[in-house]
C-alpha cells in the first residue's frame, strides 16, 4: 500500500506546480499614472511637480531622469517639454502659463493634460519606481490654488 501512495502523493504534487500560475518579473516602473483633462485660463499657471521618493534599496545608486510636459486634448505639445534628473528625495516641478497660450479672449479655457515618462533607470536598481507626481492649477498671482490632482489611477 505504501509504494501505491507514494507515486500518487508525487503526481499530486507535480500537478499543482504545473496548475500554479508562472509571475514573471517586469524591471519596467509601472508609469507615473495618467492625467484627466483640466482647464486653464490667461491668468492661471499650471504646475507639473514630481517628486524621487527613494527605497531603501535604490536610494544610494543615484538620479533618475523624466520629462515632464502639457499636452493639449489631441497630445499636441502645449509648451516644451522639460528633461530633468532627479536625486532621490527630491522634487523639482515646470510650469505652463495660461498668459502663454494662443487664447483669443481673457474668458477662453485652454485645455491640457499633464505627461510624464520615466527616461531611466539603471539595470538592476529602480530609483525611478517611486516617482510622485501632482499638478496644480493657482491664479497668476501664486496666492490661491484652484485645484490640484493627482494621476487617474485605473
Amino acid at each position: 500500500m505504501k509504494s501505491l501512495l507514494t507515486p500518487s502523493l508525487a503526481t499530486i504534487v507535480l500537478a499543482l506546480a504545473a496548475a500554479t500560475p508562472a509571475l514573471a518579473f517586469n524591471p519596467q516602473p509601472d508609469p507615473p499614472g495618467r492625467w484627466a483633462m483640466l482647464g486653464l485660463v490667461a491668468e492661471q499657471t499650471a504646475r507639473l511637480s514630481v517628486l524621487a521618493v527613494p527605497s531603501a534599496r535604490d536610494a544610494r545608486i543615484g538620479s533618475c531622469t523624466v520629462t515632464l510636459n502639457f499636452l493639449d486634448g489631441d497630445g499636441n505639445k502645449l509648451a516644451e517639454a522639460a528633461t530633468l534628473v532627479l536625486l532621490p528625495g527630491k522634487a523639482q516641478f515646470v510650469d505652463l502659463k495660461g498668459s502663454g497660450l494662443r487664447l483669443v479672449n481673457r474668458s477662453d479655457r485652454a485645455q491640457f493634460r499633464s505627461n510624464v515618462e520615466v527616461l531611466h533607470n539603471p539595470p538592476g536598481f529602480q530609483p525611478c519606481a517611486g516617482v510622485a507626481a501632482t499638478v496644480e492649477v493657482f491664479d497668476a498671482s501664486g496666492r490661491s490654488s484652484v485645484t490640484v490632482a493627482q494621476p487617474v489611477q485605473y
